[in-house]
């Protein structure tokens, strides 16, 4: 959507009006490009098949249920704002209420990304520091994967990568399609954040192909009802944090590689389905 419009010889930045976009199911990605200040109320509401918003630095205000009702419980959804200050935009407290449970934004800008559950009063959300530990977040890549970088300890020390999205229901994870450019150097994805996939039930298919991969965080893929197949065709894994597969009740088989070290509580509990499990340990000792 175009951000500016000329009235009169002169060009006047777009305001989304009211109910402009109400109910229209089809629409999967809309882009609001810079110029664009103000959604007014129920502008987008209950646009089901929304899984990706791009939002514009000029964007200035949300009304009331301007984003109510989007997405839906089997799918992602993404809001990928290039605010340079979103504590500064006014926002209705039900500007995104009742929204996909898996609403989660990614500010480019800032170095965050921010995980919304539904219902969650975005007004309050105020500063960016105090979301989660990360300096830096990426639009998806050319495969569709979105990562973040991890601070590091002291000043100039070298982050670490972590997967965070996706558009996908298959994840499918090589050499190829994780690796990022940060500050002028190369970094590679090393974990899979903390409640990176939760209770996002469309993914089906988890395949690490990648030995630079070390960790899967806590409930990454918790209520991933939907996951059907988990698969590591190279070693590489080492932890498997708690609860990341709570509730996959889809699992039925499970090959756990020999790199593992480390499984920590519940880490599979509820996978009610899960009748075979096999360990290619070669050397237990030292395993938790």
């Amino acid at each position: 959507m175009p951000g500016f419009v000329t009235i009169g010889g002169s060009l006047r930045p777009v305001t989304v009006n009211n109910y402009a976009f109400q109910y229209m199911t089809t629409v999967g990605t809309i882009r609001y490009n810079y110029g664009v200040m103000l959604i007014q109320s129920n502008a987008m509401y209950g646009c089901r098949g929304l899984n990706r918003i791009y939002l514009p630095n000029s964007l200035k205000k949300f009304g009331d249920y301007a984003f109510s009702g989007i997405g839906n419980s089997s799918s992602a959804l993404s809001v990928c704002w290039s605010a340079l200050d979103p504590s500064a935009a006014s926002w209705a407290s039900t500007s995104f209420n009742h929204s996909s449970s898996s609403l989660k934004f990614y500010f480019p800008t800032q170095g965050a990304y921010y995980k919304a559950y539904n219902n969650t009063n975005l007004k309050n959300y105020v500063t960016l520091s105090s979301v989660h530990d990360y300096v830096s977040c990426s639009d998806a890549n050319s495969d569709g994967y979105y990562y973040v970088f991890t601070k590091g300890l002291y000043p100039g020390e070298a982050c670490e990568m972590g997967l965070v999205g996706t558009d996908k229901t298959s994840i499918y994870l090589t050499s190829a399609n994780t690796s990022a450019k940060k500050d002028g150097r190369t970094y590679t994805c090393t974990n899979i954040v903390d409640e990176a996939f939760s209770s996002i039930t469309s993914i089906t298919s988890v395949n690490i192909n990648y030995s630079g991969l070390k960790e899967i965080g806590s409930e990454a893929f918790y209520g991933c009802t939907g996951l059907t197949s988990l698969s590591f065709t190279d070693v590489g894994v080492t932890r498997i944090g708690q609860w990341a597969f709570h509730g996959c009740t889809g699992l039925t088989t499970l090959t756990i590689p020999s790199s593992l070290k480390k499984i920590d509580g519940r880490a599979f509990y509820g996978c009610t389905s899960l009748t075979s499990v096999t360990w290619n340990a070669l050397d237990c000792e030292g395993t938790t």
